[in-house]
């Protein structure tokens, strides 16, 4: 069986960012605008010279990760990927 991994909110954008993953069990993960804000004031002063697009990229690779942990074992994920037309 297939889960779809969807995204709410660019990692990158103010507000908070939720990541859902569904199919006979749904979980969600939300992050807080005010937690992304302080995750990238900690990784810009621990990597210092990094361009923040690489900070963003670091956030987004962790939060799947934890809404990943919550696939059962054996299944298959699909992240949705968006196009950016909208």
């Amino acid at each position: 069986m297939t889960y779809h991994v969807d995204q709410s909110n660019k990692i990158e954008c103010s507000g908070d960012t939720a990541l859902a993953l569904s199919n006979n069990i749904e979980y969600t993960i939300r992050i807080p605008a005010k937690e992304k804000q302080k995750a990238v004031e900690v990784l810009a002063q621990r990597r210092k010279g990094r361009r923040r697009r690489w900070i963003y990229l670091q956030l987004f690779a962790v939060a799947p990760y934890y809404l990943l942990l919550r696939l059962p074992a054996g299944e298959r994920a699909v992240i949705d990927v968006d196009d950016g037309s909208r």
